[in-house]
């Protein structure tokens, strides 16, 4: 069997010009890992597809094209992939900018976003997010851990992480009938799963504003639209459950406006032809959403 099952990354391994040092966050055998390169710099490297029961020529023939065109994908707001390569032994390995911040899932369980702070976060996810989907990409699994926030001078720039690499992962599983896609790039957590995504259903670019939908709420009131301990029940929700009234999560808080509510309750809709029909109408809402705090003091 090649390329040979097990871990591919690992400290300490050489792998052409990079050496691997530490995984990153929870450290699953082929996640995230710190490398450093000949020269001294630091990236984030990922061996995204292991485990497969086929040749490396299988891997190299298949996805290689699929994630060289990930490197075209350029934009402010999304993580950079600088490098893709195949290993000897048929392991597909992309390098990446290191983004040294927070993730947004850090940034909402501190508590100390404020309504504009989500909402200025919340714009810099679609503008990137419009880029992706105007170069054909699709996210499929945003979620707080995939947002990283860069702590700048006065504000917090924005690196959303991961854009194209779920379609990998569903090509790998179309061709090869096995979950070949490990580490943390996996399915989307029950929490900010579309509809269309719980009924196995085709998925395009309303399916990621369903989840910065999702996101924007759970800046605003601190926890997903849906919550139950069983994330099967969770799924049932999004197909079948209301949204929460804003007014029962956060009983008068003063940035519960109109146009934040229209905001959230077009891009929740369970229908994608209800929902905002591409980025850019979203930054749009986004920015109505805004100009509607005025009314507040400054965060």
């Amino acid at each position: 069997m090649w390329p040979p099952k097990g871990p591919m990354l690992k400290p300490d391994l050489q792998i052409g010009r990079y050496r691997v040092l530490q995984p990153i966050g929870r450290g699953k055998p082929d996640g995230l890992f710190t490398v450093v390169d000949v020269d001294g710099r630091h990236f984030a490297m990922r061996s995204p597809i292991a485990d497969l029961d086929d040749s490396g020529s299988a891997i190299t023939d298949r996805f290689l094209p699929d994630a060289l065109a990930l490197k075209q994908v350029m934009h402010l707001n999304l993580v950079p992939l600088f490098e893709v390569f195949v290993t000897e032994k048929g392991y597909l390995c992309m390098v990446m900018e290191r983004v040294n911040g927070r993730t947004l899932r850090a940034a909402i369980d501190e508590g100390n976003l404020g309504p504009r702070g989500a909402l200025i976060i919340a714009r810099q996810i679609l503008d990137g997010a419009a880029h992706a989907h105007d170069a054909g990409r699709i996210h499929r699994a945003l979620q707080p851990s995939r947002v990283l926030l860069v702590a700048m001078e006065g504000w917090e720039l924005v690196k959303v992480a991961d854009f194209g690499l779920n379609t990998l992962r569903e090509d790998a599983v179309i061709e090869f009938g096995n979950d070949a896609l490990t580490g943390s790039v996996r399915k989307v957590t029950a929490a900010y799963m579309a509809p269309e995504q719980v009924k196995q259903r085709s998925v395009d670019q309303r399916t990621d504003l369903y989840a910065i939908g999702t996101l924007i709420f759970e800046m605003l009131t601190g926890r997903p639209p849906y919550l139950d301990s069983d994330p099967q029940n969770v799924m049932n929700l999004q197909v079948s459950g209301r949204l929460p009234n804003l007014d029962d999560v956060a009983p008068g808080a003063p940035w519960i406006t109109g146009p934040i509510k229209e905001l959230l309750n077009r891009s929740l809709a369970k229908e994608r032809e209800e929902r905002f029909q591409n980025a850019q109408q979203m930054i749009q809402a986004v920015e109505r959403a805004f100009a509607s705090l005025q009314h507040l003091p400054k965060e």
